[in-house]
């Protein structure tokens, strides 16, 4: 679990305890991502991208060649992996998270989570009910209409064509859910009921 002014924390018993580890930083910390147990990544402000072998044991920065906070971070291999962050950033990296190179979102919008349902195609949503897609791993991005101007933080496919988007209208504090079963290509909303969403 990762959260404000550099906090991150670790369990080794299925959740009953929790214990602090030390990952050099007093960034806020808003993001973290394992591939398996012992390759992970904690995501934050001001560009901030970190990556651990050991399991967490010990974290090392990241070349990112952004300022921007990242918010999420995404592998579709042990080498391949994707971020995305405020201002609409999107990154790529060929080298495990070594350096990270800039990939063009078409968007100034903050960015939510990033997720591949297949090596080469990925959904990404963001503020004022932006959602992109790519089929070319990043190459390229284009806009998928969300039908709503809520901001869209939370994503997640369950498969290849199933997934949903959460979030919701800020100052009215109303929740939103779309649904695809497309893979991303469209999606339909659905209001919950409930205050607004930020993870699923």
């Amino acid at each position: 679990m990762v959260g404000d002014n550099g906090t991150a924390l670790k369990t080794t018993n299925g959740g009953t305890s929790w214990g602090s580890m030390t990952v050099g930083t007093t960034a806020n910390l808003r993001f973290v991502y394992f591939f398996d147990s012992n390759n992970g990544f904690i995501s934050g402000s001001g560009g901030l991208i970190l990556k651990t072998v050991d399991g967490g044991s010990t974290w090392t920065p990241c070349t990112t060649g952004t300022t921007s906070q990242i918010t999420s971070v995404y592998f579709t291999s042990s080498s391949v992996g994707y971020a995305s962050g405020a201002g609409g950033t999107l990154l790529k990296t060929t080298t495990s998270g070594t350096t990270w190179s800039t990939l063009t979102s078409g968007v100034t919008s903050n960015l939510g989570i990033v997720q591949f349902t297949t090596s080469s195609n990925a959904v990404v949503c963001g503020d004022a009910g932006v959602i992109r897609q790519t089929t070319t791993s990043g190459t390229s991005w284009s806009a998928v209409a969300s039908g709503t101007p809520d901001n869209l933080t939370g994503l997640e496919f369950y498969d290849a064509s199933n997934g949903f988007i959460v979030g919701g209208d800020v100052p009215l504090n109303i929740g939103n859910i779309l649904r695809t079963t497309d893979g991303g290509n469209s999606w339909t909303s659905f209001a919950p009921g409930s205050s607004r969403l930020t993870k699923v």
